[in-house]
């Protein structure tokens, strides 16, 4: 896992007034499509590259990494439309993620979140990134 921004950015906008999403386990995976962003609250979650037909899941999963809390997962825009695998997102035991539109993720109003937001780019990008040189 790679380190986590500064403690209370949860508390400050646009991410404090995001949808909460709470999962169990791991019985809940999700394609990370669109242009939604996850935020990390609380626990971990590990990303695997699979093949897909439409929305539905083919194949074996590949793992790619694991995130934790304070990290973000970045959906995939229209780019995972035109290929035949996407991100899936599993949670590792139970997680708390506040989900946001890519819009209001990249528009933070202060100093501070515009830090934290720079923080989970480049971690996501270097996660994602030591993943396929690993």
């Amino acid at each position: 896992m790679i380190d986590t921004p500064a403690p209370g950015w949860v508390n400050r906008a646009p991410f404090a007034t995001a949808p909460v999403v709470r999962i169990s386990g791991g019985n809940h995976p999700f394609i990370l499509r669109g242009d939604d962003v996850w935020l990390i609250e609380s626990g971990q979650v590990d990303v695997f590259a699979v093949r897909v037909e439409g929305a539905v899941q083919r194949g074996v999963r590949s793992h790619l990494m694991r995130l934790g809390t304070g990290q973000a997962l970045l959906g995939l825009g229209d780019a995972c439309m035109l290929v035949e695998f996407a991100l899936l997102a599993v949670a590792a035991g139970p997680i708390v993620l506040r989900q946001v539109s890519r819009s209001d993720f990249l528009s933070p109003t202060d100093a501070a979140s515009r830090a934290d937001v720079e923080h989970m780019i480049e971690s996501w990008i270097r996660a994602l990134a030591s993943a396929f040189v690993n």
